[in-house]
């Protein structure tokens, strides 16, 4: 698996997979959040053009406005809040963040919150899913284990689509 699949057609895939979560409109409440984690300079770029993407793409998930933050991450208390105060219900984890995957994946499977990584080895590390190329075809890949742990429930053709890692 490789992450080199362009951010605009990762945003448009994992809108789509998202729509798949049969729990993802009762954790959300009606207003889907997606925040966009960054820890200095360059992963707040990469953090900020993902949001630039989905923002682009001004769409609806199960019948809800996509709305964009960016996150910053210090600590994972300060995480904690931060998907609390501004109502997180998923996170975007760009390229960049790896020494502090464990600690992100920890935060979002206590506050129910999906995960998103910018890396393969982030969703073999235990975020929930990603799109990267397999074999040279881009491919959804869901980590299961780590999506019902956040609270996520995937169901349907996704279940057919995506490369199911552990």
């Amino acid at each position: 698996m490789v992450a080199d699949v362009p951010q605009s057609k990762q945003a448009l895939i994992l809108l789509k997979a998202l729509s798949y979560d049969a729990n993802l409109r009762p954790r959300a409440g009606g207003r889907l959040v997606l925040g966009a984690l960054y820890t200095d300079a360059a992963t707040k770029r990469r953090a900020a053009r993902m949001n630039e993407e989905f923002d682009g793409l001004a769409a609806r998930v199960q019948g809800m406005l996509l709305n964009t933050s960016l996150i910053e991450f210090s600590t994972p208390e300060a995480l904690a809040q931060a998907i609390s105060d501004q109502g997180i219900d998923v996170l975007y984890v760009p390229s960049g963040l790896d020494a502090q995957i464990l600690a992100i994946r920890g935060v979002a499977r206590q506050t129910h919150v999906l995960s998103i990584g910018a890396e393969p080895g982030y969703v073999s590390s235990g975020l929930s899913l990603g799109v990267f190329t397999v074999d040279g075809k881009i491919q959804i890949v869901l980590n299961e284990a780590a999506a019902s742990a956040s609270g996520a429930s995937f169901q349907g053709e996704i279940l057919d689509l995506a490369l199911r890692v552990k």
